[in-house]
């Protein structure tokens, strides 16, 4: 947004580091930081936002669809961050897994019969983590 114009400011409104970029919301800023530790998800500080695509499932989560899952992780750590800059609301990171496990209960139902257990394991995978 700064190299289009539309903003002036890159600092990012939750931890103040000098350039906020796609990568640090998903991965650098605290608040991502938290919520993959808080689902014992590895990720790296210093990753490109394309490395989504390599993470490979930790032993707990199922593999079939983990990009999905992955997706649906940064969506809510992307609304936290929002939640945060534009309505000024530190919104907690048990909210953020309640409504991400919110979210993941109506995204099974989209699911092929066979693979709701699928949306049920992450439920209570965000479940445990809260």
């Amino acid at each position: 947004m700064a190299r289009k114009h539309i903003v002036d400011n890159t600092i990012c409104d939750v931890c103040q580091v000098p350039e906020e970029t796609t990568a640090h919301i998903l991965f650098q800023c605290p608040n991502a930081q938290q919520f993959w530790s808080a689902l014992q998800i590895p990720i790296q500080a210093d990753w490109p936002v394309q490395a989504l695509k390599d993470i490979q499932p930790p032993s707990h989560i199922p593999s079939k669809f983990f990009g999905t899952f992955l997706l649906l992780c940064c969506w809510h750590i992307w609304k936290r961050r929002n939640t945060i800059i534009f309505c000024s609301d530190r919104t907690s990171l048990i909210t953020t897994l309640a409504a991400c496990k919110s979210e993941t209960y109506l995204w099974g139902a989209r699911l092929p019969k066979d693979d709701k257990l699928i949306a049920t394991a992450w439920c209570t995978i965000l479940a445990s983590a809260m």
